[in-house]
Parts: C-alpha cells; sequence; structure tokens
C-alpha cells in the first residue's frame, strides 16, 4: 500500500508540474495575434488588390491610406509574460499585376526589423521620402484594381512559436483620400 501511494503522489506531482508549465507557454499560443495596428489618417475600409492566382485575380479587405500615412502598434493579446515588441517585425510589400496581367509580383518596398518598433507610443511611417519618390517616378505609389500595398507584421513568441497578420492597403491621392473619408 506504501508504494502504491508514493507511486500515485509522484505521478500527480509530475503531471501537475508538467501541466503548469504547459499552461506557461500556451497561454501565449491560444490568443489571437497580439498586436493590433493603428493609422495616424482616418480609416476607411476597401477591396483591395490582392495578388493573382491560377483562378484570377483576387480581392480581399483592406484600407485606404494616404501616402503619408503613419502607425503605431499596440499589444492586445494577454500573457502571462507579456509580449515584447523587440521580437515584432514589419515588411511593406508592393503586390502588382505583371505587364501581361497573367500573375502578381512583389516587391519590399520598406523593413522594420525585430527592434525597431521600440513602443506602443510611436509613430512609424508607411513610406518615407525615399519610397514615395521611387514609386512616384516608376507610377506605382497609387493603388488601382490591380495594385495595392501590403503590411505584414511577423512576430516570433515563444518556445519559436511564429504569428504572422498581413494587412491589404489602397494608396490614394489627398483628395481621393479625403472624398473617401466624408462618407
Amino acid at each position: 500500500m506504501g508504494i502504491y501511494r508514493g507511486m500515485k503522489t509522484f505521478i500527480s506531482a509530475f503531471l501537475l508540474c508538467f501541466l503548469m508549465a504547459f499552461g506557461a507557454y500556451g497561454a501565449q499560443e491560444e490568443s489571437d495575434f497580439p498586436f493590433l495596428i493603428e493609422f495616424d489618417t482616418g480609416v476607411c475600409e476597401r477591396l483591395c488588390y490582392a495578388g493573382h492566382s491560377s483562378s484570377g485575380v483576387k480581392y480581399k479587405e483592406g484600407y485606404a491610406i494616404a501616402p503619408y500615412t503613419s502607425f503605431r502598434i499596440e499589444t492586445t493579446g494577454t500573457s502571462k509574460y507579456g509580449f515584447s515588441m523587440d521580437r515584432l517585425s514589419v515588411e511593406i510589400s508592393l503586390i502588382y499585376e505583371n505587364d501581361d496581367n497573367t500573375m502578381s509580383l512583389r516587391e519590399t518596398v520598406k523593413v522594420y526589423d525585430k527592434g525597431d518598433i521600440e513602443d506602443d507610443q510611436s509613430w512609424y511611417p508607411v513610406f518615407d521620402e525615399t519610397n514615395v519618390e521611387n514609386l512616384l517616378d516608376r507610377d506605382r505609389l497609387y493603388s488601382d484594381s490591380l495594385s495595392a500595398i501590403e503590411l505584414s507584421l511577423s512576430y516570433d513568441g515563444l518556445k519559436d512559436a511564429k504569428s504572422e497578420k498581413d494587412m491589404l492597403l489602397q494608396v490614394c491621392r489627398d483628395g481621393e483620400f479625403g472624398d473617401m473619408l466624408t462618407y
């Protein structure tokens, strides 16, 4: 009886420790993407170009922005250990239809590496002056039905868990953007 009771106590203690350890890391994995993006200009939902697959051109819900729009990132998830901004990266890409309208192309326009986004109070531009000039010279700054900007957030969490979130943006001229916001 003494050995049985001792084994039962040992197994119970082992299972309790295992569950507690799993729970500490599982809290982050249970939540959705732990960050939220906020823009410094008004928000207007738009149907944006999302690329070209074998079934044709795709469109997804996104947001209209102006070329001078900035964003900040806030922590929304809850975790016993918190979420660290220094493990968050942001990539801003231009996606557009090729000249033959047979496939989509993707170009990285700007990257915020891990550690570049320092806190949830600072604003970061979607484009800097060089990006704006480059895209204007190539007639790719303003989005249309066959081009858009994709903002991709990537977070390296605990235990090599990686979460990602993508957002499509339609870049509008000032007058067009102002008209959208008034509706």
